[in-house]
């Protein structure tokens, strides 16, 4: 009893200083941005919201067929990143009203700058 109560508080301790040990990792080597990420960041809100409505969508006519269960799954995930991609990329992205309800900023028209020098 003693011994099993001795294991659990090191074990616990073990993996805790594993979890910090990863977030340090993380913080080091993981701390950059290239393209890929200054585009996708913005769409994974977006993205988290509509995943679920897709898949349950796409899976109930998908499991229908009769093929194979792995090019079914292969058949879903295309399925559901093309949807995903293509309803952030020229729906949610481009329209005011559904980048407000996506949570995405708003986009704000750039006046002409210029100065009129006629007077």
């Amino acid at each position: 009893m003693r011994h099993s109560m001795i294991y659990g508080v090191f074990d616990s301790v073990h993996i805790w200083m594993m979890i910090v040990s990863l977030l340090g990792f993380a913080r080091k080597n993981l701390n950059f941005s290239n393209a890929f990420l200054r585009y996708t960041t913005p769409a994974v809100y977006p993205v988290y919201i509509l995943h679920q409505t897709i898949i349950v969508t796409a899976g109930y006519f998908v499991t229908q067929w009769s093929l194979p269960l792995v090019v079914k799954l292969v058949i879903l995930i295309i399925l559901c990143f093309g949807s995903d991609y293509l309803l952030y990329e020229f729906v949610i992205k481009r329209f005011m009203l559904t980048r407000l309800l996506y949570g995405l900023t708003l986009k704000v028209k750039k006046q002409d700058q210029r100065i009129s020098t006629s007077r």
